[in-house]
């Protein structure tokens, strides 16, 4: 089977969505019976837009390198020209203009297929190759392209709908996100489709002799106990609560706990401000590597993750492959990977400072680790392929 694989990925910001989309090309690259390029879709601005975008003060998209190398695989960017027309169009409902240069350049025929990760761009992207080039593709939906975007913008509505109804077979990461699906109008009766959770690797994320995890704490001059949030620093995060439910678990406790927040994003400078002002102690850390996000899970005591929607929650795998129990919002695909209906979360602002810091405080009073979760990437992309190879026979 040769796969052309259409994905979005920022080789800076290695961050949730970008690890389980590259665990998952890897992982088919490595099938002997598997072959294929990979491009990453980067959009690049005219020269009118450029001198617009400059006028206002905005970010400017530009051409860059040709690829980048993760852990020997090639990703391939794929530059699309955005002018001041195409720009409009797409805006309208009407996006092929954006595409169709790169779609006539790009030689398919060597392809069976095309592997498309995300439904926004790339999924218009694999949707048109499908239309003018008889290529047939699936389409893996993640998270906030269907339970986010779509209820902000109805064009975008309008493209992923259509996206996903013309895949040859959408795979999403969760039960919870074919039911978000369904609600936005998808017909799930008249197309075939799969759930594919995502997973981790338990070579990187595994629970730590507890010696070791009590030298860490040593070394990194922790409190007793220590509690983390991993993810991006957004409202869709609910980080804008992260330094007052952490302060009133400080309340709560007698004894010191320190306090890791880990990730980047909008809301990154706020928090700076308010962790200046607080008397707790709490750290901040950019993204990290998976090795050094490891580490941290190890030695966290319970993770939090007050979301407002979550595709499946990788970083809820991740902490559970480590033996760290999460407190988490009962929204989205978790409670499908939160076994223990305990440490969920009512998804509201209401009283979500004070139902966190109750849940947590049990959590790490009763101080128990448990072992890894059995999601592991070796099962989920070989039963991934399965599916591939059955639908190419189809085909």
């Amino acid at each position: 089977m040769n796969i052309l694989f259409i994905v979005r990925m920022d080789e800076y910001n290695r961050a949730g969505l970008f690890v389980a989309t590259h665990n998952r090309v890897k992982r088919l690259l490595e099938d002997p019976q598997v072959n294929g390029d990979v491009y990453s879709l980067k959009f690049y601005d005219s020269a009118i837009l450029v001198m617009i975008k400059k006028l206002f003060k905005k970010n400017i998209n530009q051409r860059k390198k040709d690829y980048f190398l993760v852990d020997g695989v090639r990703y391939n960017n794929l530059y699309i020209r955005n002018t001041l027309l195409t720009n409009f169009l797409s805006k309208v409902g009407i996006d092929f203009p954006l595409y169709k240069n790169a779609i006539k350049t790009l030689n398919t025929q060597k392809y069976n297929i095309t592997i498309a990760h995300w439904g926004g761009a790339q999924g218009s992207f694999a949707y048109y190759l499908k239309k003018y080039k008889n290529l047939p593709y699936t389409l893996t939906v993640h998270g906030s392209d269907v339970h986010t975007l779509p209820r902000r913008d109805n064009i975008y509505k309008k493209y992923l709908l259509r996206n996903i109804n013309h895949s040859d077979a959408p795979f999403f990461v969760s039960n919870q996100l074919k039911l978000e699906a369904e609600k936005l109008g998808w017909d799930s009766d008249n197309q075939e489709f799969h759930i594919t959770y995502n997973a981790v690797n338990p070579k990187i994320y595994y629970q730590y002799p507890k010696k070791l995890i009590e030298k860490i704490k040593s070394d990194t001059n922790t409190g007793k106990y220590v509690v983390g949030f991993v993810g991006s620093l957004t409202k869709i995060k609910r980080a804008e609560y992260l330094i007052e439910i952490f302060d009133r678990i400080q309340e709560s406790m007698k004894d010191r706990i320190t306090f890791f927040i880990i990730g980047d994003g909008p809301l990154k400078t706020i928090i700076d401000e308010e962790v200046s002002k607080s008397n707790i102690d709490v750290r901040l850390n950019s993204n990290l590597n998976q090795e050094t996000l490891a580490k941290y899970y190890n030695i966290f005591d319970c993770l939090v993750l007050p979301s407002v929607n979550e595709g499946l929650g990788n970083v809820i795998l991740e902490s559970q492959a480590c033996g760290t129990p999460v407190v988490a919002t009962n929204t989205g695909g978790i409670p499908e990977i939160i076994s223990t209906e305990d440490n969920l979360v009512p998804n509201t602002d209401t009283y979500i400072c004070e139902n966190f810091t109750k849940k947590v405080v049990k959590v790490i009073s009763e101080n128990t680790k448990k072992t890894g979760n059995g999601f592991y990437w070796e099962e989920i992309v070989e039963n991934e392929k399965d599916i591939l190879f059955l639908k190419q026979r189809q085909i």
